[in-house]
């Protein structure tokens, strides 16, 4: 080439594995001798590593991924904690509803098995996010579907929380207490163990008030719970889980109203206290077992009982002038006030006692019959709750204005007694055929036979104006003797006899169904 003059240049030599080599050149020679040049050997590296952001979300076929370490969570947060944080994702701790972009989850698994079948709450609350590291979100079919390859047409999405490798065979168990002022405590301890197989086995226990707002003595929140799935030779997998909860809550409150108006200003104070007292336990059980290569069973068992106890006591009084009581106790001294100030006294009180129990169980067993994948099997379900409720209720209305025939202050009582006992009874039997005739189209035909029987008593009793909320209720019923008016309303249990005939198809994964349904409506049983 013919070098420009006043211009450098540089010459480098390299190879692949070797240290380059630089020369400076004379651009004012017009010839250039650089000898032998010598590589030597490069630097080797021991590693290469690439930094960058973690994505926060996956999508992989039908199944969303969702990274949990790409959200900053408070050290000893929980499962509640990162969920709120994820976009889409919504908690309802009050109705303890979960739904991911509008669609409800209806469970949560950990490593592809059920936690806590039925309880989402339990999960959400007691599992550390620490074990998690990723979240998978899909519309997990059914062991019945996966066997028939005919889908039921019902989603059923569920939170699928992958565990840390690290964490994976490990047993994890914590514990933690404290206690402040106001009397607030707050205890926990849990143990968990996972596998990645979905072997799991988790014991949670609770105690505390730390989050009740009210100021009630007795607040407190209990529970204790114990979950569980084993897996036996990839043929037998059984998962169940028992929990207990107590929960007591009361609030006392006063208040102060003003009202001014064209016929006279009005002035009210009002006094109330409420407690509740809530049991109940929950208790599930699910066997798979693959008998042989081409029998397959499925159960799933579950029972629940609830007690309630609820009472509630208040009283409010209303004057056309100010009485200037003391705001927290405003009826300490209200039998000082004048009779020509007070328009009304009102004074009422409610007890509720309700108990609910619910057992249910729903079984398949399901047999290939040839190489084909055609099948033929046989569905049992049987459902029985039972609700029962009682609920006293006392008033007393005092007119100071209005005087009755004996020239005395008005009183209005109204005191009542009622009971609601409501059974429910539904029990199913059916067999179904399925077969493939291709990848994309599956069919199957059904006959089903359904019985339920439900049944709602209620009952109200007008109590003489003397009753007090206090009497027992197992007094009750000599008391009935004693009332005023009976009302009684109980329809006819109705029984209900039917069959389904049903032909459900599945093409290119979209489930169409042709149905005929036959019953009789039994009344007067």
């Amino acid at each position: 080439f013919t070098p420009q003059k006043g211009t450098q240049y540089l010459l480098k030599a390299s190879y692949t594995g070797m240290q380059s080599v630089f020369r400076k050149l004379d651009s004012n020679a017009s010839t250039i001798n650089l000898g032998s040049i010598l590589l030597e050997e490069g630097i080797e590296l021991g590693e290469v590593t690439v930094n960058a952001r973690m994505r926060d979300v996956d999508q992989v076929g039908d199944t969303t991924v969702i990274n949990a370490a790409a959200y900053k969570i408070p050290e000893g947060s929980y499962l509640e904690t990162l969920v709120k944080r994820i976009p889409g994702m919504e908690y309802d701790s009050e109705t303890k509803t979960l739904k991911y972009n509008g669609l409800p989850i209806n469970e949560i698994n950990v490593n592809g098995e059920a936690f806590f079948s039925g309880d989402n709450k339990m999960a959400l609350e007691n599992l550390p996010v620490e074990l998690i590291s990723k979240i998978k979100v899909y519309d997990k079919k059914s062991k019945l579907e996966k066997l028939t390859g005919v889908s039921t047409g019902k989603e059923n999405y569920v939170l699928d929380l992958q565990t840390k490798e690290e964490f994976n065979g490990t047993l994890l168990a914590s514990g933690k207490a404290g206690y402040g002022n106001n009397n607030k405590k707050d205890f926990n301890l849990q143990g968990n163990y996972f596998k990645n197989n979905g072997n799991n086995f988790s014991v949670i226990a609770n105690s505390g008030n730390l989050h009740m707002r009210t100021s009630y003595k007795d607040n407190i929140q209990e529970n204790v719970a114990v979950n569980f799935t084993q897996k036996y030779n990839k043929k037998l997998t059984l998962n169940g889980n028992v929990s207990y909860h107590h929960n007591e809550q009361g609030n006392i409150s006063t208040s102060y109203n003003e009202q001014y108006l064209t016929s006279g200003n009005k002035y009210q104070y009002s006094a109330g206290n409420n407690t509740n007292r809530n049991r109940n336990m929950n208790s599930s059980l699910g066997l798979n077992w693959q008998v042989d290569t081409l029998t397959f069973v499925n159960f799933f068992g579950n029972f629940s009982f609830v007690r309630n106890n609820n009472a509630n006591n208040n009283r409010q009084a209303t004057f056309n002038e100010n009485p200037h009581l003391d705001i927290l106790d405003p009826f300490s001294h209200i039998n000082n006030v004048p009779d020509e100030l007070r328009i009304n006294d009102i004074a009422m009180g409610s007890l509720m006692q309700g108990e609910q129990h619910r057992y249910s169980f729903h079984a398949n067993i399901m047999r290939r019959i040839n190489k084909k994948g055609s099948s033929i099997g046989l569905t049992a379900q049987y459902n029985d709750s039972k609700n029962d409720n009682n609920n006293f209720s006392i008033s007393s209305t005092t007119y100071y204005q209005l005087k009755n025939s004996a020239g005395n202050d008005s009183i209005l009582y109204r005191n009542q007694y009622s009971s609601n006992l409501s059974p429910n009874r539904q029990q199913g039997i059916g067999l179904m055929f399925s077969h493939p005739f291709s990848k994309k189209l599956h069919a199957q035909i059904s006959y089903n036979l359904n019985y339920s029987k439900q049944k709602n008593d209620r009952n109200t009793y007008d109590l003489f104006r003397n009753f007090s909320i206090k009497i027992a209720l197992n007094r009750v019923f000599k008391i009935y003797k004693k009332v005023f008016q009976f009302h009684h309303i109980s329809p006819f249990p109705r029984l209900t006899v039917g069959f389904c005939f049903a032909l459900p198809y599945n093409y290119n994964n979209c489930q169409h169904l042709l149905q005929l349904y036959v019953k009789k409506l039994m009344c007067d049983v």
